[in-house]
């Protein structure tokens, strides 16, 4: 049975509801400064950069060699954590299944 008309376009619509949004409030508010309304915005840095100041990558020489030592035993449980994960969903694909006769 094919779908009505209406229910296409409400799927559609709600696909990109967040972008329609964002651009009918973008749009109202060009009307309203048009008309001579102030509407306050976001302050915008002149910078793109922390706002700490500090750099966005850290030294890992500059990490005490303790710190660097106790982050080897979670990185191989995640590790082994993530290689299972994946080895189990491409078990439950359907190239494995069961016979069940």
């Amino acid at each position: 049975m094919a779908l009505p008309l209406h229910v296409l376009h409400r799927e559609n619509v709600s696909n990109f509801a967040p972008t329609l949004g964002i651009l009918a409030a973008w749009k109202l508010g060009t009307v309203f400064r048009d008309m001579g309304v102030h509407l306050s915005g976001l302050q915008m840095p002149l910078t793109f950069a922390t706002t700490s100041g500090r750099p966005w990558l850290v030294d890992i020489f500059a990490v005490p060699m303790w710190a660097r030592l106790a982050a080897v035993v979670p990185a191989i449980m995640s590790t082994i954590l993530l290689f299972m994960d994946q080895v189990g969903e491409s078990l439950q694909s359907e190239d494995h299944a069961r016979d069940r006769s």
